[in-house]
């Protein structure tokens, strides 16, 4: 394609494609491969954000002060990736836009349906893991495993049955259930599951494998559950070093084979760390080759690493590592990525946005959770904390593909308006500090 063909000839993106502009580049995000491709030069992310809006590749590359022979080779390499095309005709793209987008995806039926709930019912645990989320702020998010102690009695367990009624009542047909170890509250735990089935919602489990025998995974079979379990090894003496337990490995078999016998699918919980990844990936296989359906990472790092450190190691290091599919864009165009659809109820009956923030929002002593949705309390609190909202990441090409843990970045960053707490990007001059 010679330079005389492409005069006043236009580019229109596909509708999967959105291109987010920052203060110096600009991310082009390709939603149906999950690929994301990084411009940071000024003008050429300048001319893509005109050409989006309608102008032809001749006034765009003028209008940015770039050559149009450069602007031509990046455009004709996004064509062959199925991201756009060349067109005679003028055909504005509406620039981002989160709300517009929202209600684009739900004309679509893009969006994810339903919800989750989360229910502590243990503020106690088996294992003493250096890894646990509540009390090592190096791990990098704050709710992946951990255990905090109630501060108020045991909210009533008809409260926390009648709270799943109502979230059930309003779409929310997800329930997982967590502690501590949940198998040490048998009486709360198996009054919560059978409640949320007997709704037809999805439950899922978050525990150790403690006290999980045959009995217990042909209980939970008829269920329909899915039981998530902490892995911290695949030796046995790397396991119950790691979870400071002796013979924790083998009761941790012995429940893999009870749940696989009774039909119980599981998946894995796996501690990494930055220093030792080949020894988390280990694991992973180890799960796998047990039967596992997945697995999923708690990062962590040592308790004396600086809130630098932690930054430098646990953080996105490339542009590579900011690509996200349909679903979670829109998302993080809607709120903070944790909060969607979702909330949290303590074993002492505080109503949250997610496991790791304890400032109450609602409380089953005082009041029910039909109160608190029709105060709309939830919404009120997660509003203006999605990233593109957040003042200090307004001006970052990567705000709707960050999913960095906000409890994280209150604790280490002081407050949830700032960058979050393993951000390496630097957007006003487009450079990785790793």
């Amino acid at each position: 394609m010679n330079q005389q063909a492409l005069t006043h000839r236009h580019f229109l993106f596909f509708p999967h494609v959105q291109l987010v502009l920052g203060r110096v580049g600009a991310a082009v995000h390709d939603l149906f491969q999950c690929r994301l491709y990084w411009f940071r030069d000024r003008g050429v992310a300048q001319a893509l954000s005109s050409l989006a809006a309608g102008s032809s590749v001749e006034q765009a590359s003028l209008g940015a002060g770039i050559p149009e022979r450069t602007l031509e080779h990046y455009l004709e390499a996004l064509r062959q990736l199925g991201m756009g095309t060349f067109s005679a005709q003028r055909m504005a793209v509406e620039g981002y836009r989160p709300g517009l987008l929202r209600s684009k995806a739900e004309k679509h039926l893009l969006t994810r349906p339903g919800g989750r709930v989360t229910i502590e019912v243990s503020d106690r645990c088996v294992y003493s893991c250096e890894f646990c989320t509540s009390n090592n702020l190096r791990t990098l998010e704050a709710c992946s495993c951990g255990v905090w102690p109630k501060t108020n009695e045991n909210a009533p367990i008809e409260r926390v049955r009648d709270a799943i009624e109502q979230l059930n009542y309003i779409g929310v047909d997800q329930l997982i259930v967590r502690g501590g170890e949940p198998m040490l509250e048998q009486g709360r735990l198996w009054g919560v599951l059978e409640a949320a089935a007997g709704l037809g919602m999805r439950c899922e489990m978050h525990c150790t494998g403690f006290a999980v025998d045959e009995a217990a995974a042909r209980r939970l079979a008829p269920l329909g559950m899915h039981v998530t379990l902490v892995m911290a090894g695949e030796e046995r003496e790397a396991f119950d070093k790691g979870v400071g337990v002796p013979g924790a490995y083998d009761g941790l078999v012995k429940a893999i084979g009870h749940l696989a016998s009774a039909g119980v699918a599981f998946s894995g919980k796996i501690p990494a760390s930055p220093e030792d990844v080949e020894q988390a990936c280990a694991t992973a296989d180890w799960a796998m080759a047990q039967g596992a359906t997945g697995v999923e990472f708690i990062w962590h790092g040592p308790k004396k690493w600086t809130p630098l450190q932690f930054q430098s190691a646990m953080g996105p290091r490339a542009a590579a590592d900011m690509s996200v599919d349909m679903e979670e864009f829109i998302r993080n165009g809607q709120c903070h990525t944790c909060f969607d659809h979702s909330c949290f109820i303590s074993m002492d009956g505080k109503i949250t946005q997610c496991v790791g923030l304890r400032q109450a929002l609602g409380d089953l002593h005082m009041a029910d959770m039909g109160t608190v949705l029709l105060d709309r309390r939830i919404e009120e609190a997660s509003a203006g904390v999605a990233r593109y909202q957040v003042p200090a990441c307004t001006e970052c090409e990567f705000r709707v593909a960050c999913t960095g843990c906000l409890v994280r970045t209150i604790q280490l960053r002081g407050s949830a308006l700032s960058r979050h707490a393993a951000c390496n990007y630097t957007p006003e001059t487009a450079t990785w500090s790793v």
